[in-house]
């Protein structure tokens, strides 16, 4: 049984990516780990962007340190996407990214993972099959660095949950991937950041 509903749950989210491809939008809060109080202070607010059909993962996260704020936009991305069933015969989903960057001496490591249990999800107001996906998100992103100037690590953990009014919204007029970055880059900007 758990077999025939694992297969049921993998057509229904091959069927419904075929059938839509909505852009879903989280929001939610992260802090830093470890002792790197220069990086990052005080809660870090997380906006993930995600088109499950093409595999892109955009992400903005604003923080303040030493009582500026900072906004740290990555643009939509494609990631690694795998999904399998755990032993409670659900379906979860990881999205990873890594990026290596090593010239001479100076080096960059930086991976993103964001990972949570499908649910079906609504995406448009005119949706008759919702679509697979996680409505919550655990995401951490690590970043080892070594350049002319300074050695830094900093560890990243946060939780974001689907905006689903501003996901139907935007699935309503057919928003691209990068029409919903940028309107939400550009919310930021006019709320100081």
């Amino acid at each position: 049984m758990k077999s025939w509903c694992a297969f049921l749950l993998l057509f229904l989210t091959l069927a419904s990516e075929a059938w839509s491809a909505p852009i879903l939008i989280y929001k939610g809060t992260g802090k830093q780990i470890g002792k790197n109080d220069g990086i990052i202070s005080g809660p870090v607010s997380v906006f993930i962007v995600v088109d499950a059909a093409t595999r892109q993962v955009g992400s903005i996260f604003y923080y303040q340190r030493s009582q500026q704020k900072f906004k740290f936009a990555l643009t939509p991305s494609v990631y690694r996407r795998v999904a399998f069933t755990l032993d409670s015969g659900k379906t979860s989903g990881v999205y990873n990214r890594t990026e290596v960057l090593e010239i001479n001496d100076l080096y960059l490591l930086a991976t993103r993972t964001l990972r949570g249990t499908y649910a079906g999800l609504k995406v448009s107001s005119q949706a008759v099959v919702p679509f697979l996906h996680p409505k919550t998100l655990s995401g951490i992103e690590i970043i080892f660095a070594s350049t002319e100037d300074s050695q830094v690590s900093s560890d990243l953990r946060f939780t974001v949950a689907l905006q689903q009014k501003r996901t139907i919204e935007a699935n309503d007029a057919n928003q691209s991937m990068a029409q919903v970055f940028d309107a939400l880059v550009d919310e930021l900007e006019s709320k100081g950041f």
